[in-house]
């Protein structure tokens, strides 16, 4: 495991909580459109997120592609079914390489068990530098609020 993310990984986990921060900052100048707001989903089911009147875009981690079309965005929301190993109903590798094609400051996991280990590795793997933050645990079907 990536050392300085290794402290307070723990903590969190024991803690119940979800939140880590890598050192650094997502990419910059990638000449990609760029938007508030990107969320991803499994593209099965309605995701419970409200982009609450600005302009986000939904991604479907299946078929998920990364190329110059691929939209960064300050934010990314990963809302779906996860029950570890599956994260939206793909591995933790697929979807921690989705959010580092993105490229956001803030990663909000608003699915069940999304702040689990694997899913954390895996971000750590991919180089992503974000502020993550989720839950261990089941989330209501509405979703976090």
């Amino acid at each position: 495991m990536h050392p300085p993310l290794t402290a307070p990984l723990v903590f969190l986990l024991l803690s119940g909580c979800g939140e880590a921060r890598a050192p650094g900052g997502g990419e910059q100048g990638s000449g990609r459109p760029a938007l508030p707001t990107v969320v991803l989903s499994d593209g099965q089911m309605p995701t419970p997120f409200d982009c609450g009147g600005t302009t986000c875009a939904e991604r479907a981690l299946d078929g998920f592609v990364c190329d110059a079309q691929t939209p960064r965005a300050e934010a990314v929301v990963v809302s779906g079914h996860s029950l570890p190993p599956l994260y939206l109903g793909g591995s933790a590798e697929a979807l921690a390489s989705a959010i580092a094609c993105v490229a956001p400051s803030l990663v909000v996991l608003d699915t069940c068990y999304g702040f689990s280990t694997p899913l954390m590795e895996a971000l750590v793997r991919a180089e992503e530098q974000a502020r993550v933050v989720g839950s261990r645990r089941q989330v209501p079907g509405e979703g976090l609020r």
